[in-house]
């Protein structure tokens, strides 16, 4: 019987698959315990000899390509029909997992018959290991939690100091689920990248009802220059960004969370939506007409970033896509730097 599915989305990865491949027969489990289905997103390197080369001495190992590239979060999806196992843990292929992590978090979900079990990571580059409790969207929680429930859970970020859910931990790598979980809330991945893990992660902490917390570092993330986040922005990256911050927001203000929880999850979306939006004059006109031609909600983005934002470029902004198309870029870096003068 198959415990454990690993899905692995695979896109130009080809100098560190083989280290996260490794890094899965470390996890005292089984050879029939566990499968590892690589989830091929169209790479233009090595990736896929590699993959196949290393699936020809290990049985476990199950190569699936897409015919268009989807983004991470198409590979996952394509990863969850694949699978076989009760559980489901995705591992991004530059990154590892510490030795046993499995095992022991498996036992774990099992005697407390977890939906979803989270985890802590170690941040890593070429020039070694870091601490940072504070990665955006993805620190670490320094204390266990009791099994508890998705509304519980954020009712806890919300009474850390500050505003902790700028750096709650959201990627789907760092939570092992079980797969009849994802499956009976429908809780699979918009096919694109940025914020994608955001809106899945919301919808399924709105659902879980068993759901635990270790502060343990089970699990070894590269901080990747070339990767998705880091790499140059793109106007398919504000796409995506807009249309899954939009949802996720939409997502939060239906729920029946407390308002002053609300409040707070859905400012930091905005603040994310911001960030994205605001690149917007800087990019091709014909990028531009995509980009809006793109977005799913336009009203809900609108309103979004209007209720949670007071300058003038924000608070209306159809006047940022309006100087967008008019204004030159440096004309535009102008108005940035003296943007602040302008209050409502």
């Amino acid at each position: 019987m198959i415990k454990l599915s690993f899905v692995l989305p695979c896109y130009n990865t080809g100098k560190y698959v083989i280290q996260c491949l490794d890094s899965l027969y470390q996890q005292c489990l089984h050879d029939e315990e566990f499968e590892i289905i690589c989830v091929d997103d169209c790479s233009t390197d090595n990736t896929v000899s590699i993959i196949e080369e290393y699936a020809l001495m290990h049985k476990q190992v199950k190569l699936v390509k897409h015919l268009s590239n989807l983004g991470s979060g198409g590979a996952y999806n394509t990863g969850i029909r694949v699978s076989q196992g009760e559980y489901i843990w995705f591992v991004d292929s530059d990154d590892y997992l510490n030795e046993g992590a499995a095992q022991f978090l498996l036992e774990v979900m099992d005697c407390e018959s977890l939906e979803v079990i989270q985890f802590n990571l170690i941040p890593f580059s070429e020039n070694g290991y870091f601490k940072d409790d504070k990665l955006r969207f993805n620190g670490n929680l320094r204390e266990s939690t009791v099994v508890i429930d998705g509304v519980g859970y954020l009712s806890l970020l919300s009474s850390f100091p500050g505003n902790y859910f700028n750096y709650m931990p959201v990627p789907a790598y760092r939570k092992i689920y079980r797969r009849s979980f994802i499956l009976d809330n429908n809780l699979f991945f918009t096919p694109t990248t940025v914020g994608t893990d955001y809106l899945q992660n919301m919808q399924m902490l709105l659902c879980t009802r068993r759901m635990k917390h270790l502060n343990h570092d089970y699990y070894c993330f590269r901080i990747n220059q070339a990767g998705v986040t880091k790499g140059r922005m793109t106007v398919n990256k504000m796409v995506f960004a807009s249309n899954n911050y939009s949802m996720s927001c939409r997502c939060i203000k239906q729920s029946n969370l407390p308002y002053t929880i609300k409040n707070k999850i859905i400012s930091t979306i905005v603040a994310s939506l911001n960030s994205y939006v605001s690149y917007l004059p800087l990019i091709t006109l014909n990028e531009k007409k995509y980009f809006i031609s793109q977005i799913q909600d336009r009203l809900d983005l609108i309103n979004y970033v209007d209720s949670y934002k007071k300058r003038f470029f924000i608070r209306y902004p159809f006047f940022l896509y309006l100087f967008s198309f008019i204004v030159p870029p440096v004309m535009y870096q102008l108005l940035i730097k003296f943007k602040r003068i302008w209050r409502c």
